[in-house]
């Protein structure tokens, strides 16, 4: 997975695990930086509705001051 980083959101009520891989030339575009995932307070993750291999992660950036929305592959061969 070289040039991708591997996400693994896990809900703290249950055991349920979602598995997002986001590449790093999409975080550069984006203006994000590692430590900002790690920062967040918390997570919105659904499914893409526009792509069936696809999820929608929202969350605050601290660093930027807003929400962003980002859209990550279920699938690491994408």
């Amino acid at each position: 997975m070289d040039g991708r980083y591997k996400f693994i959101f896990r809900r703290q009520d249950s055991n349920k695990r979602r598995t997002g891989i986001l590449k790093k030339a999409t975080m550069k575009k984006g203006s994000l930086k590692l430590d900002d995932f790690f920062d967040a307070p918390s997570f919105v993750v659904d499914l893409d509705k526009s792509s069936a291999t696809g999820l929608r992660v929202d969350f605050i950036c601290a660093r930027l001051g807003k929400i962003v929305r980002i859209k990550m592959s279920k699938d690491a061969n994408i």
